[in-house]
């Protein structure tokens, strides 16, 4: 990792607010794969634009989330057994490789009501667990809000307000065009 990783991003400065604006407001109208997908994508561009020496995109997604995904996340989580692989992971590595990866370059839909032979499934039930090893399925399934909640916490602070601040979502009705516009907004001082 150059040293480079730790320098912290202004989103304008990058074009990618549209990213997350995009996902906040594709999540609330019941797109939550496409939510995914983008903060997926978001999580790519920050890493490479928070490394840019780096070229392996796996090496700067991996070390992205390790250095912002909350601290109760990594010590959770720290390793995650994968069963269809026989293996521990952390989960960055599981994030990366088999929920990015398949998403990104598969279009895989990898909802855990679905047959399937990946090795990480979404589980988007109210109240599912973050991370729960099916053995029986020989699998992992993410909680689907969880995952979207720690993509975009990820991503929060990166850009701007501080690891403990929380991203300030502001919603908006047209109802005159029924139109539904979200958007990002960054904490500003005295908020």
């Amino acid at each position: 990792m150059s040293s480079n990783a730790q320098k912290t991003i202004t989103i304008h400065d990058h074009e990618l607010s549209w990213l997350f604006t995009d996902a906040v407001g594709l999540y609330h109208l019941g797109r939550k794969y496409s939510s995914l997908l983008l903060l997926l994508c978001a999580v790519d561009a920050l890493a490479k634009a928070a490394d840019p020496a780096n070229d392996n995109v796996g090496e700067r997604f991996q070390a992205f989330l390790k250095q912002r995904l909350p601290k109760h996340t990594r010590v959770e989580n720290f390793n995650i057994r994968v069963p269809k692989r026989d293996a521990m992971f952390r989960l960055e590595y599981i994030l990366y490789k088999y929920l990015r990866n398949p998403v990104v370059h598969e279009g895989a839909h990898l909802d855990v009501t679905l047959e399937g032979t990946f090795a990480v499934f979404i589980d988007w039930a109210s109240g599912a667990p973050s991370v729960h090893v099916d053995n029986e399925k020989n699998r992992v399934v993410l909680g689907g809000d969880w995952t979207v909640e720690h993509s975009r916490w990820c991503g929060q602070r990166c850009i701007g307000g501080g690891p403990n601040q929380p991203l300030r979502l502001t919603c908006m009705w047209a109802s005159s065009d029924n139109l539904l516009s979200r958007v990002l907004l960054p904490p500003t001082a005295g908020n």
